[in-house]
Formats: C-alpha cells, structure tokens, sequence
C-alpha cells in the first residue's frame, strides 16, 4: 500500500470535503503526534475547524503516528514542521501538505504535495466524481 505522511493542514483541508475515508481505504497515513496535538487543539473551538477536527479525532485510529528524530532542520519552520520533514526524508516518503512555507523549504529535499491532489486522483481513477465531489462540499 503506499504510503504518505500528513501534516495538519492536510487533515483539515481533506476532511472538509470529506474524503479522509476515502484516504484511509486507499493508503496508509502517517504523521507526527505533534500533529495529533495540533488537531485536538482545533477541536478544543465551537466552530467550524473545530468540528471538523473532531471528525478526524474520531479517525485517528486510522493513522500511524511516528515520532521522528530530528537529524535535519529546516529554517523558518515550526518543530512540528520539522518532525514531518524527518519523517518523510528518512522514510523515503512523500509529504502532503497546504503550507507554503513548509514546501518551500523542503522542496529540495523531499517530494511535497499539495492536498488538492487528491481530488484529482481520485476522479481520474474513479474513486470519486465531480458530481459526488460537489455533494461532499456542500453536505458540512
């Protein structure tokens, strides 16, 4: 099964169209619990982001939460930022990521991808159509 490494905005930006179950059935996700901690904290908020990390709160069990070591740092990125960096490099694993400034860092060193990729995998390999694609958005 392939592999990928999630930072938090991948998570959110996923999971607000609903397709991390879609994810989960299809590759095997990995991320920091440094990550785990940023999406409880979302989930701590009354408002839209917050529900949506509950959502994926109710999911974790799906993820595999890796502690990496941080043998190489990025400047200009959080230690959080730097724990994935890690963890993709050494695992020889593609990141995804919506964070700019993360990419453009890393982008020499490590294969990112913006989480809206996704959508078009899925509706190229038919997991996923437009019509249903415009459902789920609509359906939060």
């Amino acid at each position: 099964m392939i592999s990928f490494v999630f930072d938090t905005s991948a998570f959110i930006s996923l999971e607000i169209v609903y397709l991390l179950d879609t994810i989960f059935k299809n590759f095997r996700i990995l991320s920091s619990p440094r990550v785990l901690d940023e999406i409880n904290d979302f989930a701590l908020h009354d408002d839209e982001l917050g529900k949506i990390a509950q959502r994926i709160l109710e999911k974790k069990n799906k993820i595999i939460f890796q502690k990496a070591e941080l043998e190489e740092e990025l400047s200009f990125v959080s230690h959080t930022d730097n724990e994935l960096f890690n963890l993709s490099f050494f695992e020889n694993i593609t990141l995804i990521t919506d964070d700019i400034k993360l990419t453009r860092h890393a982008e020499a060193k490590i294969q990112t991808v913006f989480s809206v990729s996704f959508l078009f995998v899925f509706i190229e390999s038919g997991l996923l159509t437009k019509h249903e694609k415009g459902l789920k958005s609509l359906n939060r």
